[in-house]
């Protein structure tokens, strides 16, 4: 039996969910002495998706099939070897050597049409290239392609743009607008800096703060920085991101943080909580508990926006709700479009590719003090 099957007989190219788990198997069968090119295929398919993707598009797949939906292959309570394919030679069969077919156009529809006052169009759009995938590594056509599919998926993507939010489902029963996360802005930065204490949490949220909203990192990127990505010299830290969201490859960049010497350095509350913690290899940022000891491993990333809204909510901030961990990201672009700096160099610490999805950030920030606007309203 191969070290990629499972005791109960599950396929090789379908194993729990856990993303670490899947790794860690097909990485000990390629440390064995002959390992298959199968083996080898999904070794390296299990790079081709970050974590995130795998976990999103397992669930999506999951309540598809709850739903009565056909999946080429499913395996209940599968995860395809972490990048969400299945071999191309499944394609003729299922797992139980009956003849099978693709995911139809058909089912989709219908599938939609019953979802689409339920769930956001974002996630149903999400759910649909999960479908497309899976269909199209078991060698079938992928079923969102189909214009019938495309043409309800816009349907519905407009219908639920004119929502009303206070209306009942019949009437249109919940606002589906895209929330977006508010921006931490240079004011919020204050107050929260202003209430921390010198107690190891504060001293770690004040390094977190700062680095996260000087860095404009994700969250992902932010729990990931470890001791050898970091790099101080007199005039700062230069801190390397190996790899990104959009940056799979693992091309790298550098950013730097300049020290300013004063008790907002980011620099500065960085060493602090290094010293502090007695960290000298590892990862940079994390969790520590009501005795004040600190974990091994990288504080979790969904902790980060829930140390935020905690710290707005001491601090009496209204609608301490609407702040995530990417606010910090979102608020660094916005203050620096507040201060009229240079969008070019904006987007290039932001590491924004599409500069459509840069400018978005532009457009959405206000600019009511020195707008034409506030300039012809003086002129009457």
């Amino acid at each position: 039996m191969s070290d990629l099957q499972s005791p109960e007989g599950t396929p090789a190219d379908v194993v729990p969910a856990d993303p670490e788990a899947v790794e860690a198997r097909i990485a000990a069968a390629l440390a064995s002495s002959a390992p298959s090119v199968q083996e080898r295929i999904a070794f390296f398919r299990a790079r081709a998706a970050s974590d995130n993707t795998r976990r999103g598009y397992a669930q999506d797949l999951r309540h598809f099939t709850s739903w009565g939906g056909h999946v080429p292959g499913w395996v209940e309570g599968g995860l395809p070897a972490a990048s969400l394919s299945i071999a191309s030679d499944r394609g003729a069969e299922s797992s139980g050597g009956v003849a099978d077919r693709g995911t139809s156009a058909e089912e989709v529809e219908r599938y939609l049409a019953e979802h689409g006052d339920r769930l956001k169009i974002s996630t149903l759009r999400r759910r649909v290239a999960a479908l497309n995938r899976w269909n199209r590594a078991a060698g079938f056509p992928a079923p969102g392609h189909d214009e019938r599919v495309r043409a309800q998926l816009a349907g519905i993507a407009r219908a639920q743009l004119r929502a009303e939010p206070d209306a009942t489902l019949a009437e249109s029963q919940r606002s589906f607008r895209v929330r977006r996360a508010a921006p931490l802005l240079r004011t919020h930065l204050r107050l929260l800096l202003d209430q921390l204490g010198t107690d190891l949490h504060s001293v770690r949220d004040r390094a977190l703060f700062l680095c996260a909203w000087s860095l404009g990192l994700r969250r992902s990127e932010l729990v990931r920085i470890r001791i050898d990505d970091l790099h101080f010299d007199p005039g700062g830290v230069d801190v390397t991101i190996p790899y990104s969201k959009t940056d799979h490859t693992g091309v790298g960049s550098v950013l730097g943080i300049p020290r300013v010497g004063e008790d907002r350095c980011a620099v500065g509350a960085l060493e602090a909580w290094l010293e502090g913690a007695g960290i000298a290899s590892g990862y940079v940022f994390r969790s520590v508990d009501r005795w004040g000891r600190v974990s091994a491993g990288p504080l979790n990333a969904e902790s980060v926006g829930r140390i935020l809204r905690q710290r707005l909510r001491n601090c009496g901030v209204p609608r301490a709700d609407l702040f995530s961990a990417h606010s910090f990201r979102a608020g660094m672009i916005t203050q620096a479009v507040l201060d009229r700096e240079n969008e070019f160099e904006i987007q290039e610490r932001s590491r924004h590719r599409n500069r459509d999805v840069f400018a978005q950030y532009v457009r959405r920030t206000p600019r009511k003090q020195d707008s034409f606007v506030g300039r012809m309203l003086r002129e009457l």
